[in-house]
């Protein structure tokens, strides 16, 4: 985890809170922006700075861990976010760290939904966007906007809704083309819907990396219909797209 590492979130311009309450939460190199049920700034940052040392730590005894692009074993009693993040993983056949950015959205997500149900809030609502990786429970369908770089047709223009109404989802995106981050693929977008946000994560790293060339984005889409690990799956590639599952368009 490199903390000189920070990109403006221009995207967030884009977003609305309706009635919830927003809030950004930083530390280091971790930059979540909240939108909860009631303000509850200090305590995610408390959860922030909790889940963060604890993997700071293990990632400091275990450097392998950051580095490794390939799944790796974690003993019963590493931490809650190393255990969720090295499971997601193993999952899809990827680096611990493909899940990090959902797994600390997660892990927030509920800490914020727990404490607002002891606070006797009922039935509360929280997003956490954590770099373009959210975690979302909420009342009604969320809708999600798309943003597949400035060459893409879809970005700003495609939204997606989620049904975050059953339960939290996890809605996580890849780009090959966009960002800092590390992809072997070619793909603008690759947006994964999840149960978990950790494992949306790590799909959405892994489908990345497979997606090379407009052919791919079908083949995607039919080897997770079989792998039934998703609840949606969205590729956009160029002026070409692909969609699959709990992913409306709108």
């Amino acid at each position: 985890m490199d903390p000189g590492v920070f990109e403006p979130r221009f995207y967030r311009k884009w977003t609305g809170c309706g009635k919830l309450v927003g809030f950004n939460v930083q530390v280091e190199e971790t930059d979540l922006a909240v939108k909860a049920s009631v303000a509850a700034r200090k305590y995610a940052r408390e959860l922030v700075i909790m889940h963060r040392a604890k993997l700071v730590g293990y990632a400091n005894e275990n450097p392998r861990f950051v580095t490794s692009m390939r799944p790796l074993e974690t003993a019963d009693d590493a931490p809650g976010v190393v255990r969720m993040m090295a499971e997601a993983a193993a999952a899809y056949d990827v680096g611990p760290m493909a899940a990090v950015a959902g797994a600390i959205a997660q892990l927030v997500g509920e800490g914020l939904l727990a404490r607002m149900k002891e606070s006797g809030v009922e039935a509360p609502e929280v997003i956490v966007e954590n770099g373009g990786d959210c975690f979302i429970k909420t009342k009604a369908p969320a809708v999600v906007s798309l943003y597949a770089g400035p060459s893409s047709p879809f970005s700003g223009k495609l939204k997606i809704r989620i049904d975050s109404t059953r339960g939290p989802r996890g809605v996580c995106t890849s780009s090959g083309t966009v960002g800092h981050s590390t992809s072997f693929g070619k793909a603008d977008a690759v947006v994964a819907v999840a149960a978990s946000a950790a494992l949306a994560d790590a799909a959405a790293t892994a489908i990345c990396n497979a997606v090379k060339q407009p052919d791919d984005i079908q083949r995607a889409l039919d080897a997770e219909k079989k792998r039934r690990k998703l609840q949606g799956l969205l590729v956009a590639m160029g002026e070409h797209l692909g969609a699959w599952g709990e992913i409306e368009i709108v």
